[in-house]
């Protein structure tokens, strides 16, 4: 009967390093949707608030819903669950093959599971392999000439691959846990230039938007006052920055605050408090709103210097929201915007 080693217990920085690992890995440094709702479920349930991983608690909480919203009408929470779980598995084919720690999210429900890689006992080793018989060891001794020089090629060229691959292994970079120093730290985004890192910090009730520099390791306080700032964008030059006020429990203005001169613009508002992304000529921002009381909700573009907006998507009335971390198709000049 085959045995497998006792799986050792987990700490706290053990999951975190594996997690960051995961969330700087190919497969999900393009889905910022999808490395957020895995932190969020992993951190919710370290933190011991397992009776709170529930479809309407992360529709209001990771997706900006308004309590009470009806989760059969609106299933962002079950979509992104839906892509979740094969993301990981493609996730542990790949870069993650050798991670030490697998997370998972099992069918029917939202709370992650994160468990030590099984490694197998010594019953489970391959067994020895079966010496040829004579007869096979009497032909090989009658193979051509040319086995002779082709053999030694093909080792020589197979030991060339292998030690390319680890030399390749060796470049990667293992992620680190980053300490900010800060309170509950939100949605962090980096700048284009990777020396900083923007993002929204709660704390008593409130919430602002920071930057941490890299490099020196210290922290800028962007905003203030009593508001509740979320979703920080970075403008293409980093010379600006646009998040979501919340002003109301349904309503959020679109922000727009120059870092050197600090005078914020509002550009307008909406009605759902999901990522926003500038466009590379830095002109506009993609933002998801409703297009009427009550309906679906669409992606936006909205004009930097005036505010003026236009819908870039036509969902129907029963569609699932839509938001720009999805990454939807920004032009860098749209031919009508103003």
């Amino acid at each position: 009967m085959a045995s497998t080693s006792r799986p050792p217990a987990l700490s706290r920085q053990e999951i975190d390093h594996a997690l960051a690992r995961l969330a700087a890995s190919p497969e999900f440094t393009s889905s910022n949707q999808l490395r957020r709702l895995l932190t969020f479920l992993v951190h919710t349930a370290l933190e011991g608030r397992k009776d709170e991983i529930k479809e309407t608690v992360i529709g209001v909480e990771l997706y900006g819903r308004t309590p009470g919203y009806d989760p059969k009408a609106d299933g962002v929470v079950r979509t992104e669950a839906r892509r979740l779980r094969p993301k990981l598995t493609q996730y542990y084919e790949g870069t993650g093959r050798n991670d030490e720690i697998v997370f998972s999210l099992p069918k029917g429900g939202y709370i992650p599971e994160f468990s030590p890689r099984i490694t197998p006992g010594p019953q489970d080793q391959p067994a020895a392999p079966v010496p040829d018989p004579p007869q096979l060891r009497d032909r090989t001794r009658r193979l051509p000439a040319w086995w002779a020089v082709a053999i030694p090629l093909a080792i020589l060229g197979l030991g060339f691959a292998v030690s390319r691959a680890r030399v390749q292994t060796q470049l990667v970079r293992v992620p680190h846990l980053l300490d900010l120093g800060l309170p509950t730290v939100r949605t962090p985004v980096f700048s284009p230039d990777g020396t900083r890192l923007l993002i929204s910090v709660d704390n008593a009730g409130e919430s602002h938007i920071w930057i941490h520099d890299l490099k020196s390791h210290t922290n800028r306080q962007i905003t203030t006052g009593d508001g509740r700032d979320y979703v920080p964008a970075w403008s293409p030059d980093a010379r600006a920055v646009a998040f979501l006020r919340r002003s109301t429990m349904e309503k959020s203005d679109l922000v727009v605050k120059p870092l050197d001169s600090g005078q914020s613009r509002t550009l307008g508002v909406v009605e759902r408090v999901l990522p926003i992304e500038w466009s590379r000529d830095g002109r506009f921002l993609a933002a998801s709103d409703v297009t009427a009381p009550g309906g679906p909700t669409a992606i936006f573009l909205v004009n930097v210097e005036t505010g003026a907006r236009r819908p870039v998507t036509s969902p129907p009335p029963a569609s699932t929201t839509l938001s720009p971390g999805s990454r939807p198709p920004v032009t860098n000049s749209p031919s009508s915007a103003d």
